[in-house]
């Protein structure tokens, strides 16, 4: 059963996106044609997909490291469009539903994160056994991550980004995690030139690994399979990880976890630093979102 609905789901997402925006296109050009000729309808047409593909240009542009989990906006516009293609435009009406669904699937469907299966990462216990790769090409095994403490995120790659957004928040707070005695360390199964490209874009003293054919995410148990998008995700196989964040202490115990539900949700940055000083005043420490 397992192989048959990850069978169905890798293709799914794989082809989500871009089918989202070809479809948004069909329905802006019908718009723009629909203004040209000076119709009523162009403004309604418009504007469902303008409010979809204008939140995916957002989250390119502003570059947030997370949203809200419910893009009530989006659906109300498809609302609108909806019934103004209904009364003004039948014709296109089912186009313009069509695209509204691919939305709703966005939000409720496509956000969202399997996190049902089981997983190796658990709280109080040692950071797991797994391997992955520095920049310089060299085996890293993660009984060398266990001797200091440590932020570890694993994040889907560089096209992602929220990915990229949460990494920045967390170089810009680095020195504060660093005067803790904490390493930030960096996990993705991307290929190396990316990692390698990443590492020289921040000046901080971070590690960066590659997890070479997401052996190490499927070991913990956080693979997320067909999560990489076709046609955005260039050079990888369609498989990436769950966004996860680990947090050890200097025993190499996870003291702190967050398995997000959704890709657009994020741990704020300010949160570890919460976690982390807890560490020294506790040991019952918050497990965070799992």
């Amino acid at each position: 059963m397992s192989s048959l609905k990850e069978g169905w789901a890798r293709p799914a997402r794989r082809s989500f996106i871009v089918t989202l925006l070809v479809l948004d296109t069909v329905v802006i050009a019908l718009a723009v044609n629909a203004f040209v000729t000076r119709s009523q309808t162009a403004f309604g047409l418009g504007l469902g997909a303008i409010a979809s593909t204008g939140f995916l240009t957002y989250l390119v542009l502003a570059k947030p490291a997370r949203t809200s989990r419910r893009l009530w906006w989006i659906t109300a516009t498809d609302a609108v469009a909806s019934v103004v293609a209904l009364i003004t435009w039948p014709l296109v009406f089912p186009i313009v539903v069509i695209a509204a669904g691919l939305h709703f699937l966005y939000t409720y469907w496509y956000s969202r994160l399997d996190r049902s299966g089981p997983i190796a990462l658990q709280v109080d216990r040692p950071l797991p056994d797994f391997v992955v790769t520095s920049v310089n090409g060299q085996q890293t095994t993660s009984s060398q991550l266990r001797q200091q403490p440590r932020i570890i995120l694993f994040y889907r790659g560089n096209w992602c980004p929220l990915c990229m957004a949460q990494i920045s928040e967390i170089a810009a707070d680095y020195q504060a995690l660093e005067r803790r005695g904490y390493r930030v360390t960096l996990i993705s199964p991307q290929p190396s030139e990316n990692t390698e490209e990443l590492a020289e874009r921040f000046d901080v003293s971070f590690d960066f690994y590659t997890d070479i054919e997401g052996k190490a995410a499927d070991t913990l148990g956080i693979k997320h399979v067909g999560g990489a998008p076709a046609g955005i995700a260039h050079g990888y196989d369609g498989d990436t990880v769950l966004p996860t964040v680990v947090i050890t202490d200097n025993t190499g115990t996870v003291r702190w976890l967050d398995l997000t539900d959704n890709y657009r949700i994020r741990p704020e940055p300010s949160t570890f630093l919460e976690v982390i000083d807890s560490l020294h005043q506790s040991k019952s420490v918050p497990t965070g979102n799992v």
